[in-house]
């Protein structure tokens, strides 16, 4: 009698494993309610080591910082949306989330996009002209029937590259020193633009008037400021150059940061031109740049390699 009843608990045990196999492989029955393990576990990453992930609290097992809970569902939406579209040229790069800590951690600065004037600043060499003791100058205004220009009236003559000319205008301001390093730093006005002359020279000539010269050198270091208009620029930090293409990072809430492929005009030393590919206001990566650009190439790696393990 033992025997039997034994025999009996030994098979419901084996029906019951039985069905509960068949649930897992042909699904949960209808009006099954999902269990704790049913549900979808939290995901916990680094800040530092954003490819470390566990479902559970703890500390990263590279660097031991404690492990920040991902909101799974809203960030994969928002990677994912800021990442459609994205050009070919970007290939390599993804969206990354960062968190306000990491970016204090990495020291990362934003700039907007707005309208400013861009300045770039034409450094070259002049050579004095004019004033009492220059004898051509002497000489052209006798035989003119003028006077003999004063001291006061010296000018300089400067070679500019052909590139840079298009960026000069008259009467912008010139900064004139002497050629040796030492006296004064004086300020000047870009007075002429001269003619081409027919050469296959890569220079142009510009006359810079002087009030006072800095020194009695024949020779003299010159600074040509030009500045355009207000244009729609970005910090010149801000832009990432990869072979023919530029990028920005561009802040999209709440903590995204995608790549933006730009187009780029007039470059300045401080600011660059865009011609293409964002608008006022928006807000992009001016500082800690090459550390977010690091960031997107591993996350792209990494979602790479996802993609092709679930295959």
């Amino acid at each position: 009698m033992k025997n039997r009843k034994a025999i009996f608990l030994i098979l419901l045990a084996l029906l019951a494993a039985l069905g509960t196999a068949r649930w897992c492989l042909e699904g949960k029955p209808e009006g099954a309610q999902p269990k704790a393990a049913d549900k979808k576990a939290d995901d916990y990453y680094c800040a530092m080591h954003p490819w470390f992930h566990q479902d559970h609290p703890g500390n990263c097992a590279i660097c031991g910082m404690t492990l920040i809970k991902r909101d799974g569902a809203a960030g994969s939406a928002t990677l994912s949306t800021a990442q459609a579209g994205q050009p070919e040229a970007l290939n390599g790069l993804s969206a990354v989330d960062l968190s306000p800590f990491k970016q204090q951690l990495i020291g990362l600065r934003t700039a907007l996009v707005e309208q400013k004037p861009i300045v770039r600043v034409i450094q070259t060499v002049g050579r004095f002209g004019g004033g009492s003791d220059d004898f051509s100058a002497a000489a052209g205004d006798f035989a003119a029937g003028r006077k003999v220009a004063s001291e006061r009236s010296r000018y300089l003559v400067a070679d500019v590259y052909a590139l840079d000319i298009p960026y000069v205008r008259v009467g912008q301001t010139a900064w004139v020193s002497a050629f040796s390093g030492s006296g004064p730093r004086v300020e000047g006005r870009v007075s002429q633009i001269y003619p081409y002359d027919g050469t296959q020279s890569r220079e142009r000539k510009v006359q810079i008037s002087v009030s006072n010269a800095p020194s009695s050198e024949l020779y003299a270091n010159v600074e040509i400021e030009a500045a355009s208009q207000p244009l729609l620029s970005v910090p010149t930090d801000a832009v990432m150059v990869t072979g023919l293409h530029r990028y920005v990072f561009l802040k999209q809430p709440p903590e995204i940061f995608t790549p933006r492929e730009i187009t780029v005009g007039f470059e300045g030393d401080d600011r660059c031109q865009i011609l293409s590919g964002l608008q006022a206001g928006d807000t992009v990566v001016a500082g800690a740049n090459f550390m977010v650009d690091a960031d997107s190439k591993l996350a792209a790696n990494f979602a790479a390699m996802e993609s092709q393990s679930g295959k």
